[in-house]
Protein backbone atom coordinates (compact mmCIF):
# COMPACT_ATOMS: atom_id res chain seq x y z
CA UNK A 1 0.00 0.00 0.00
CA UNK A 2 2.64 2.47 0.88
CA UNK A 3 4.35 1.90 -2.64
CA UNK A 4 1.09 2.82 -4.28
CA UNK A 5 0.42 6.01 -2.42
CA UNK A 6 3.93 6.51 -3.25
CA UNK A 7 3.51 6.15 -6.84
CA UNK A 8 0.62 8.64 -6.99
CA UNK A 9 2.04 11.37 -5.45
CA UNK A 10 3.02 15.01 -7.31
CA UNK A 11 5.79 14.94 -7.33
CA UNK A 12 6.76 11.39 -8.04
CA UNK A 13 8.74 10.66 -11.34
CA UNK A 14 8.28 7.74 -13.45
CA UNK A 15 11.30 5.78 -15.43
CA UNK A 16 10.35 4.00 -18.22
CA UNK A 17 13.20 1.59 -19.43
CA UNK A 18 12.72 0.68 -22.80
CA UNK A 19 14.27 -1.83 -25.19
CA UNK A 20 14.72 -2.82 -29.06
CA UNK A 21 11.62 -5.08 -28.71
CA UNK A 22 12.96 -8.10 -31.11
CA UNK A 23 16.10 -8.21 -28.54
CA UNK A 24 14.12 -8.04 -25.36
CA UNK A 25 11.56 -10.76 -26.68
CA UNK A 26 14.58 -13.17 -27.41
CA UNK A 27 16.25 -12.33 -24.43
CA UNK A 28 12.83 -13.22 -22.24
CA UNK A 29 12.55 -16.63 -24.03
CA UNK A 30 16.01 -17.52 -23.06
CA UNK A 31 16.02 -15.87 -19.93
CA UNK A 32 12.27 -17.05 -18.18
CA UNK A 33 10.78 -20.01 -17.64
CA UNK A 34 6.93 -20.61 -17.57
CA UNK A 35 5.12 -23.68 -16.41
CA UNK A 36 2.09 -23.50 -18.82
CA UNK A 37 4.66 -24.11 -21.54
CA UNK A 38 8.27 -25.19 -19.93
CA UNK A 39 6.19 -27.87 -17.13
CA UNK A 40 6.78 -28.67 -13.58
CA UNK A 41 10.37 -28.16 -13.89
CA UNK A 42 9.95 -24.51 -13.50
CA UNK A 43 10.60 -23.78 -10.19
CA UNK A 44 9.16 -20.36 -8.48
CA UNK A 45 12.58 -18.39 -9.52
CA UNK A 46 10.86 -18.61 -13.06
CA UNK A 47 14.60 -18.74 -14.39
CA UNK A 48 15.00 -20.72 -17.76
CA UNK A 49 18.03 -23.32 -16.73
CA UNK A 50 20.40 -24.63 -19.32
CA UNK A 51 20.12 -28.51 -19.49
CA UNK A 52 16.75 -28.35 -17.80
CA UNK A 53 14.46 -26.34 -20.53
CA UNK A 54 14.63 -26.12 -24.43
CA UNK A 55 15.34 -23.35 -26.57
CA UNK A 56 16.46 -22.39 -29.38
CA UNK A 57 16.27 -19.89 -33.21
CA UNK A 58 14.10 -22.65 -34.68
CA UNK A 59 11.42 -23.18 -31.74
CA UNK A 60 11.19 -19.12 -30.78
CA UNK A 61 10.83 -18.22 -34.61
CA UNK A 62 7.77 -21.09 -34.71
CA UNK A 63 6.45 -19.64 -31.25
CA UNK A 64 6.49 -15.90 -33.06
CA UNK A 65 5.55 -17.07 -36.35
CA UNK A 66 2.09 -18.89 -34.67
CA UNK A 67 1.29 -15.87 -33.08
CA UNK A 68 1.40 -13.65 -35.51
CA UNK A 69 -0.44 -16.28 -37.45
CA UNK A 70 -3.26 -16.05 -34.97
CA UNK A 71 -2.55 -20.28 -34.82
CA UNK A 72 -4.49 -21.74 -32.63
CA UNK A 73 -3.88 -24.09 -29.21
CA UNK A 74 -0.10 -22.93 -29.60
CA UNK A 75 1.51 -22.20 -25.55
CA UNK A 76 4.02 -19.43 -25.35
CA UNK A 77 6.30 -19.29 -23.14
CA UNK A 78 6.31 -14.86 -23.08
CA UNK A 79 4.74 -13.56 -19.56
CA UNK A 80 2.18 -10.62 -19.61
CA UNK A 81 2.11 -8.60 -21.67
CA UNK A 82 4.42 -10.25 -24.33
CA UNK A 83 2.09 -13.65 -23.88
CA UNK A 84 0.89 -12.86 -27.71
CA UNK A 85 4.77 -11.61 -28.74
CA UNK A 86 3.50 -10.54 -32.38
CA UNK A 87 -0.14 -9.14 -31.71
CA UNK A 88 1.11 -6.80 -28.92
CA UNK A 89 3.96 -5.79 -29.98
CA UNK A 90 2.62 -3.02 -31.54
CA UNK A 91 1.70 -0.75 -29.08
CA UNK A 92 4.15 -2.15 -26.14
CA UNK A 93 5.73 0.72 -24.77
CA UNK A 94 3.97 3.58 -26.95
CA UNK A 95 0.31 2.60 -25.37
CA UNK A 96 2.15 2.29 -21.78
CA UNK A 97 3.22 5.49 -21.68
CA UNK A 98 0.16 7.12 -23.58
CA UNK A 99 -2.45 5.29 -21.27
CA UNK A 100 -1.09 5.03 -18.19
CA UNK A 101 1.12 7.94 -17.86
CA UNK A 102 0.27 10.70 -20.23
CA UNK A 103 -3.43 10.20 -20.16
CA UNK A 104 -2.80 11.19 -16.44
CA UNK A 105 -0.97 14.58 -17.76
CA UNK A 106 2.18 13.38 -16.21
CA UNK A 107 4.29 14.11 -19.54
CA UNK A 108 6.78 16.27 -17.72
CA UNK A 109 7.22 13.26 -14.58
CA UNK A 110 8.07 10.72 -17.68
CA UNK A 111 11.27 9.54 -17.99
CA UNK A 112 12.14 7.18 -21.00
CA UNK A 113 15.42 5.62 -20.84
CA UNK A 114 16.35 3.20 -23.82
CA UNK A 115 18.47 -0.25 -22.06
CA UNK A 116 20.91 0.41 -25.32
CA UNK A 117 21.72 4.58 -24.07
CA UNK A 118 22.17 3.09 -20.35
CA UNK A 119 24.33 0.24 -21.68
CA UNK A 120 26.67 2.48 -23.46
CA UNK A 121 26.39 5.47 -21.72
CA UNK A 122 25.59 5.12 -18.30
CA UNK A 123 26.83 8.76 -17.19
CA UNK A 124 24.64 10.77 -19.56
CA UNK A 125 22.04 8.67 -18.57
CA UNK A 126 22.67 9.57 -14.93
CA UNK A 127 23.29 12.69 -15.49
CA UNK A 128 20.24 13.51 -18.19
CA UNK A 129 18.00 11.84 -15.14
CA UNK A 130 19.49 13.92 -12.18
CA UNK A 131 18.95 16.95 -14.15
CA UNK A 132 15.39 16.26 -14.43
CA UNK A 133 14.69 15.71 -10.94
CA UNK A 134 17.13 18.20 -9.38
CA UNK A 135 19.07 15.72 -7.76
CA UNK A 136 23.15 16.43 -7.35
CA UNK A 137 25.22 13.36 -8.23
CA UNK A 138 28.59 15.06 -8.34
CA UNK A 139 30.14 13.33 -5.68
CA UNK A 140 28.75 9.65 -6.77
CA UNK A 141 31.50 7.19 -8.79
CA UNK A 142 29.65 5.82 -11.80
CA UNK A 143 32.79 4.17 -13.19
CA UNK A 144 31.60 0.47 -12.29
CA UNK A 145 28.70 1.01 -14.22
CA UNK A 146 31.06 0.79 -17.87
CA UNK A 147 32.86 -2.36 -16.37
CA UNK A 148 30.06 -4.70 -15.47
CA UNK A 149 26.65 -5.62 -16.12
CA UNK A 150 24.09 -6.80 -13.47
CA UNK A 151 21.32 -9.47 -13.99
CA UNK A 152 22.69 -10.96 -17.48
CA UNK A 153 22.70 -14.15 -19.33
CA UNK A 154 23.50 -16.86 -17.30
CA UNK A 155 24.58 -14.74 -14.25
CA UNK A 156 20.89 -14.00 -13.24
CA UNK A 157 20.05 -12.11 -10.28
CA UNK A 158 20.67 -8.34 -9.01
CA UNK A 159 23.47 -9.37 -7.26
CA UNK A 160 25.28 -11.31 -10.04
CA UNK A 161 27.62 -9.67 -12.32
CA UNK A 162 29.71 -10.21 -15.40
CA UNK A 163 32.56 -7.89 -16.58
CA UNK A 164 31.43 -5.64 -20.32
CA UNK A 165 33.80 -7.70 -22.13
CA UNK A 166 32.71 -11.47 -21.48
CA UNK A 167 29.26 -10.25 -22.49
CA UNK A 168 27.75 -11.57 -25.60
CA UNK A 169 24.66 -9.55 -27.09
CA UNK A 170 22.45 -11.63 -28.14
CA UNK A 171 23.95 -15.00 -27.39
CA UNK A 172 22.51 -17.47 -24.66
CA UNK A 173 23.88 -20.78 -22.89
CA UNK A 174 20.77 -22.61 -23.33
CA UNK A 175 19.93 -21.66 -26.82
CA UNK A 176 23.96 -22.97 -27.55
CA UNK A 177 25.08 -19.51 -28.14
CA UNK A 178 22.69 -19.55 -31.40
CA UNK A 179 22.08 -16.17 -32.48
CA UNK A 180 18.69 -15.39 -33.08
CA UNK A 181 17.17 -16.06 -37.12
CA UNK A 182 17.64 -13.08 -39.29
CA UNK A 183 14.14 -14.33 -40.50
CA UNK A 184 12.92 -13.79 -37.22
CA UNK A 185 13.62 -10.17 -36.57
CA UNK A 186 12.51 -9.16 -39.81
CA UNK A 187 9.31 -10.50 -38.80
CA UNK A 188 9.33 -9.37 -34.97
CA UNK A 189 10.56 -5.90 -36.67
CA UNK A 190 7.32 -5.69 -38.47
CA UNK A 191 5.13 -6.78 -35.36
CA UNK A 192 6.27 -3.78 -33.54
CA UNK A 193 7.07 -1.44 -36.23
CA UNK A 194 3.93 0.39 -35.28
CA UNK A 195 5.56 1.14 -32.01
CA UNK A 196 8.67 1.88 -32.81
CA UNK A 197 7.52 4.62 -34.61
CA UNK A 198 5.29 5.66 -32.13
CA UNK A 199 8.45 5.13 -29.94
CA UNK A 200 10.40 7.78 -31.51
CA UNK A 201 7.86 10.53 -31.08
CA UNK A 202 8.18 10.44 -26.94
CA UNK A 203 11.26 12.25 -25.95
CA UNK A 204 13.90 11.60 -25.67
CA UNK A 205 13.13 10.61 -29.44
CA UNK A 206 14.54 7.33 -29.65
CA UNK A 207 15.06 6.01 -33.10
CA UNK A 208 16.00 2.64 -34.03
CA UNK A 209 16.53 1.07 -36.96
CA UNK A 210 13.80 -1.22 -36.74
CA UNK A 211 11.71 1.38 -38.15
CA UNK A 212 14.23 4.16 -39.40
CA UNK A 213 16.46 2.09 -41.21
CA UNK A 214 17.85 5.38 -43.23
CA UNK A 215 20.01 5.77 -40.12
CA UNK A 216 21.44 2.51 -40.15
CA UNK A 217 24.90 4.36 -41.51
CA UNK A 218 24.37 6.31 -38.58
CA UNK A 219 23.46 4.23 -35.64
CA UNK A 220 25.76 3.47 -32.64
CA UNK A 221 26.27 -0.23 -32.13
CA UNK A 222 28.57 -2.74 -33.07
CA UNK A 223 26.61 -6.09 -32.75
CA UNK A 224 26.39 -7.52 -36.76
CA UNK A 225 22.78 -8.56 -37.20
CA UNK A 226 20.76 -6.73 -34.65
CA UNK A 227 18.71 -3.48 -34.22
CA UNK A 228 20.54 -0.71 -33.08
CA UNK A 229 19.47 2.86 -31.60
CA UNK A 230 20.99 5.80 -33.34
CA UNK A 231 22.15 7.74 -30.20
CA UNK A 232 23.25 10.54 -32.73
CA UNK A 233 19.52 11.28 -32.99
CA UNK A 234 18.62 11.95 -29.55
CA UNK A 235 17.56 15.33 -28.67
CA UNK A 236 17.25 16.23 -25.65
CA UNK A 237 14.20 16.23 -23.62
Amino acid sequence: MKIRELIHYPDTYYLVMVRDYTDMLWSSYNFWCKREYDGTNCDYSKWAMPGVHQRSPELFHDLVQADKNHTAGVIQPFWHPMEKPCINAGGYYSEYISMHLYSRKLNNYTIVVASEELDMYPLRVAQRVAKIINYNIDSIDLSTFNKVRVNTQDNKGTNSLISTDKYLPGRYNISHYQPLLPASRTMINKCWHEDCIALSKIPPYYKYTACHPEFNNNATATTAGMNVLVLSEIMNP
